[in-house]
C-alpha cells in the first residue's frame, strides 16, 4: 500500500477504535476532570468505612495467593484466545490507575484526611500489598496470547528435535518463522493486495493453485500473519469443508453466523435465516409444483434477506476474509456445492474468499458432473488465481539430506553426498518436487536403512540403492508394486546411443516363457493407466532402474534385493 492508503487506513482504525470504546473513554475523562470529587467519595464512603477496617492475617494472605494462582490458571487456559481492543484498553487503564495510586498519589476524604490505596501489606512481607492484585490480573490477561505463542513454539521445537533423531518426521503446516522456501514476503504481498481490493459491490474470490504437498496451507498461514490480532478492521474465518459432513453451505453459513455474532446480533440472525432459505431452495426431494411455489416465495424472501445482510456488513465496517482449505480433497458433488456457496455470497460487500486447491484435480472432478469444461467453470468462480511457485530443487535436496544425515554413518553420508552432487544423482533431484515428498522419502528411508544395515549382504555402496528404491517407491507406488512382485523374472529394454537395443537383466535371465520386459510393459497405454504413470514416466523409471541394475549398477547382490523385498525372510 502507498503512503496515502496507509494514512487513510490508520485514520480509519483510529475512528473505529474511538467509536467502539466511546463509553470507556468518556468515563475515564469524566473521572480525570472531576477526580477530586470522585476521590472524596471513594475515600469517605469506601476506604474510611470499609478498607480501613481490613486486617492482614493468614486467611487474607491465602485468599490473595489463591487469586494469583487462579489468574495464572486462567492465563494458561485462555492462551489460544485473542484479546479484543476493549479488554486491552480496560487492562491498560487499570494498570495506569494502580501505578498512580500505588506510588504517586493519595486519595482525599471529605474531612481533609488522606487514604493510601496501598494501605495494607501481606502479613509475611511489607513489599507486597493486597492492592497489587490489580496489575497481576491485568498483566495476566494481556500476557495470555504471548504465553500461548511461547508454549506453541517450545512444543514445536521439541517435536522437531524428536522427529529428526528418533521419531518419524511429521507433515504439518508451517508459519513465517519456519519459511525455508522464502515464501513469506510473497504471501504477505498477496494478502496486502487482497485487502486493498475494493469489495463494496460484492465478494472477491482468489484461488491458490498448487499440486499436492506444495505447501498451500502453509502459504495461507503466512497470508494470515499480515493481519495482527489487534487489527479491528479485519476478521479472519477458517473453513475446511473436508472436516464437515452434511450440507457444506449450511455448515459454512452457520460458522459465519457464529463468528459475526459478536459484531452484530441481527447480522448473525439474518445469516441463520438465509441459510435455512437456501437449504429449502436447493432441495431436490420435493414435487415439481411445490418446488415452483417454493421458488416464487423464496426468491422474493431471499432477495430481502440478502439486502438485510448487505446492510449489516456495511454497518459493522469489517473486512471478512474466509480461508477455505483442502478443496481438492472433496468429492465432485461437494466441490460443486462449495462453488455454489461462493455464488450465494457473491453479492455481499467487504468479503474475501481464499481457497486452496490443486486445479488439475478440480478440473477432472468437475468434468464428471457438469457438461462445460472444468477449467472455464473454475475461472468464472475465482476472479484471480495465484499459482504457487514450485519448490527449488536445491532446497528440497538439501532438506532431504538434512533429514537423513542424523541416522547415517559417516561412510554412508559420504557416499550419498557424493552421489547427489554427481551428474547421475542431480538428474533425479527434480523428482522430489516438494517438502512433503522429501519427508515421506526420509521416513521410508530411515526405517529401511535401520533394517537393511543388519543384512549381511549390505555393503557401503548400498546406501545409494536404498535411496533410489525409496525414490521409486514414493514417486510411482503402483509401478513399484508391480516391479516388486515380478522382479525375479524381469528384464528392462534399453536403447543405446547407436539406437541398438540392449537389455538390463536382473541377475539371472529368466526363460522366455517367464520373462517380462518392464519397459515395453510400461509403453502400453492401458498398463500406464493401471500403474498410474504419465507418458514420460517410463523413461524416468527406466533410468532409475539403470542406475540400480545396469552395467555399473549400485545393486551388486541378489541377496540384498531379496532382503529388501522380503523383510520377513
Amino acid at each position: 500500500m502507498n503512503t496515502i492508503d496507509k494514512k487513510a487506513s490508520f485514520l480509519g482504525e483510529c475512528k473505529s477504535f474511538l467509536r467502539e470504546n466511546t463509553i470507556i473513554i468518556a468515563l475515564v475523562l469524566l473521572y480525570i476532570l472531576f477526580y477530586r470529587f470522585w476521590e472524596t467519595l471513594i475515600g469517605e464512603f469506601f476506604i474510611k468505612r470499609f478498607l480501613c477496617h481490613f486486617e492482614s492475617n493468614c486467611v487474607s494472605d491465602c485468599i490473595f495467593i489463591a487469586g494469583v494462582l487462579i489468574t495464572c490458571f486462567l492465563c494458561y487456559f485462555h492462551r489460544k484466545k485473542r484479546i479484543d481492543q476493549k479488554t486491552i484498553l480496560i487492562c491498560l487503564i487499570a494498570i495506569s490507575f494502580w501505578i498512580f495510586y500505588r506510588f504517586i498519589h493519595r486519595i482525599c476524604g471529605i474531612d481533609g484526611s488522606t487514604y493510601n490505596l496501598k494501605l495494607t501489606s501481606l502479613s509475611f512481607t511489607s513489599h507486597i500489598k493486597y492492592f497489587d492484585i490489580v496489575p497481576i490480573v491485568a498483566v495476566g490477561i494481556l500476557a495470555s496470547p504471548i504465553l500461548g505463542k511461547l508454549i506453541a513454539n517450545l512444543k514445536q521445537k521439541n517435536n522437531n528435535e524428536v522427529n529428526e533423531v528418533d521419531g518419524f518426521l511429521r507433515d504439518y503446516p508451517i508459519d513465517g518463522s519456519q519459511d525455508i522456501l522464502g515464501r513469506k514476503e510473497l504471501a504477505h504481498n498477496v494478502m496486502a493486495r487482497l485487502l486493498a481490493t475494493d469489495t463494496t459491490d460484492g465478494l472477491f474470490a482468489v484461488g491458490i493453485d498448487a499440486p499436492w504437498g506444495s505447501g498451500k496451507t502453509s502459504f495461507m498461514n503466512m497470508m494470515k500473519e499480515l493481519v495482527s490480532p489487534e487489527d479491528s478492521n479485519v476478521t479472519i474465518i477458517d473453513f475446511n469443508p473436508w472436516l464437515y459432513s452434511g450440507d457444506k453451505i449450511t455448515v459454512f453459513l452457520g460458522k459465519l453466523c457464529r463468528n459475526l455474532r459478536k459484531y452484530d446480533v441481527s447480522l448473525a440472525k439474518n445469516f441463520l435465516e438465509y441459510s435455512r432459505l437456501i437449504s429449502s431452495f436447493d432441495t431436490n426431494d420435493i414435487p415439481y409444483i411445490a418446488s415452483l411455489i417454493d421458488f416464487v416465495y423464496n426468491d422474493k424472501t431471499l432477495r430481502k434477506k440478502k439486502q438485510q445482510i448487505r446492510d449489516a456488513i456495511v454497518r459493522i465496517k469489517k473486512k471478512i476474509v474466509v480461508f477455505v482449505d483442502d478443496l481438492d480433497k472433496l468429492e465432485a458433488e461437494e466441490i460443486l456445492k462449495v462453488m455454489r456457496l461462493i455464488r450465494y455470497i457473491s453479492d455481499f460487500p467487504n468479503m474475501y474468499f481464499v481457497a486452496a486447491y490443486d486445479k488439475n484435480h478440480l478440473i477432472q472432478s468437475l468434468k464428471t458432473i457438469i457438461p462445460i469444461k472444468g477449467a472455464n467453470f473454475i475461472d468464472k468462480v475465482f476472479q484471480h488465481e495465484f499459482r504457487l511457485p514450485t519448490s527449488p530443487y536445491a532446497t528440497t535436496s538439501s532438506v532431504l539430506h538434512n533429514y537423513l544425515q542424523p541416522i547415517l554413518t559417516e561412510t554412508d553420508q559420504l557416499y550419498l553426498s557424493k552421489f547427489l552432487t554427481q551428474e547421475e544423482g542431480k538428474n533425479h533431484l527434480p523428482l522430489i518436487t516438494n517438502l512433503r515428498e522429501a519427508k515421506r522419502i526420509a521416513n521410508n528411508f530411515t526405517s529401511n536403512y535401520i533394517f537393511n544395515k543388519t543384512n549381511k549382504a549390505y555393503s557401503e555402496n548400498q546406501i545409494i540403492s536404498l535411496y533410489l528404491l525409496e525414490l521409486f517407491k514414493i514417486k510411482y507406488p503402483l509401478a513399484f508394486s508391480f516391479f516388486e512382485s515380478n522382479w525375479e523374472r524381469m528384464i528392462i529394454e534399453k536403447k543405446s546411443e547407436d539406437n541398438q537395443k540392449s537389455y538390463i537383466v536382473l541377475f539371472d535371465e529368466p526363460s522366455n516363457s517367464l520373462k517380462i520386459n518392464f519397459f515395453e510393459h510400461m509403453q502400453d497405454r492401458e498398463n500406464r493407466n493401471n500403474l498410474n504413470i504419465a507418458t514420460e514416466d517410463p523413461l524416468i523409471i527406466e533410468n532409475i532402474l539403470s542406475l540400480l541394475f545396469g552395467k555399473n549398477g549400485h545393486v551388486d547382490s541378489v541377496d540384498f534385493l531379496r532382503h529388501y523385498f522380503n523383510p520377513t525372510i
